[in-house]
């Protein structure tokens, strides 16, 4: 099996342990794989943000319904590698 369907399988797998009743066709399934990808994506997002609200990258700003969102601050430059020659 290729690296990419073993992945997959596990994805499914996980999914089945969560949701042991689940049945579906190959587009379902397909479907049930891009929802845990989806989660498994914002909760990476999640993790970045905090690290680059800790480095001063991005600024958290709370709004009048109690949402925050995220705007780059002023430390958002990357550090360039030197060139040697």
């Amino acid at each position: 099996m290729r690296r990419t369907a073993r992945l997959i399988a596990e994805e499914i797998q996980r999914y089945c342990v969560a949701h042991p009743d689940a049945r579906d066709t190959i587009e379902g399934i397909a479907w049930w794989v891009q929802m845990q990808r989806q989660e498994d994506l914002k909760n990476d997002v999640c993790d970045a943000v905090k690290v680059l609200v800790k480095r001063g990258v991005l600024t958290p700003h709370t709004l009048r319904d109690g949402s925050e969102v995220f705007g780059c601050g002023g430390s958002a430059r990357l550090t360039q590698p030197r060139v040697r020659s």
